[in-house]
């Protein structure tokens, strides 16, 4: 390096004063470049990290909402599905015997002389598989039984109506058996129903399917009573039947 030094001295030396102030312009004007080019080379670096950085937030941010999201939509949903059902205000939950008796003094009417008197028919329900098949549509299957007491008119129809059914149900009787001084029917049955759901809540909803029965011989002074005796547990979060 010493003898580049003394060399570029000498021959800076040998030039002539007009290219003296040249070569001394020249080097000043690249001392300013290459501190300008440092300079700015800093400043990419320093900007660089800043942009990293506020991308590293951004990230942060959007997972942690991300994460917030999720967990409110599972609580959300645990919650919904784990809560209790709500029976319809216009329907009547009877679980007791008692609650049957004072439904049915309520609303059958007294009879009169000379017709025919109010017959029970206890009638179980145990549903096995429902499939939706359009929005308003449901197809339903399950078991239905019924006891006929000994001493009934010899006349009256076995199993049930379904009036809401889309076409007359299909019904199958499993067996029929004499228990004391009753007979107990049991038959499969499957159906097409058209319900009115309400969409307004979805997809956090619920809805409540109605498969309301009456009697083949409803004209008649005939009522189907729930059989509640045939369920383990009426509590309605069991589900019964």
């Amino acid at each position: 390096m010493r003898r580049e030094n003394r060399r570029f001295l000498e021959d800076f030396d040998a030039l002539t004063p007009t290219e003296r102030t040249r070569v001394t312009k020249a080097a000043e004007l690249l001392k300013g470049l290459a501190e300008a080019e440092a300079a700015e080379d800093a400043a990419d670096q320093q900007r660089s990290k800043g942009i990293s950085r506020r991308h590293r937030q951004l990230w942060t941010a959007s997972v942690l909402i991300s994460l917030a999201c999720l967990i409110a939509i599972v609580g959300i949903s645990v919650s919904v599905r784990m809560a209790p059902t709500t029976p319809d205000p216009a329907d009547t939950v009877v679980t007791t015997r008692d609650e049957v008796t004072r439904y049915l003094a309520a609303h059958v009417p007294a009879p009169v002389r000379g017709t025919e008197p109010p017959v029970f028919i206890p009638t179980g329900l145990y549903i096995q598989s429902v499939e939706f098949t359009g929005p308003y549509t449901l197809e339903i299957s399950g078991q239905i039984w019924q006891r006929y007491a000994n001493d009934l008119p010899n006349d009256i129809t076995k199993g049930v109506f379904l009036p809401e059914a889309k076409e007359p149900p299909t019904l199958k009787e499993v067996y029929r058996m004499q228990l004391g001084n009753e007979e107990v029917t049991r038959w499969t049955f499957h159906a097409a129903l058209r319900e009115q759901f309400n969409y307004s809540r979805y997809p956090l909803g619920r809805h409540q399917i109605k498969l309301r029965m009456w009697h083949p011989d409803y004209e008649r002074n005939i009522y189907l009573t729930p059989d509640l005796g045939a369920y383990a547990r009426l509590t309605l979060l069991r589900c019964p039947g």
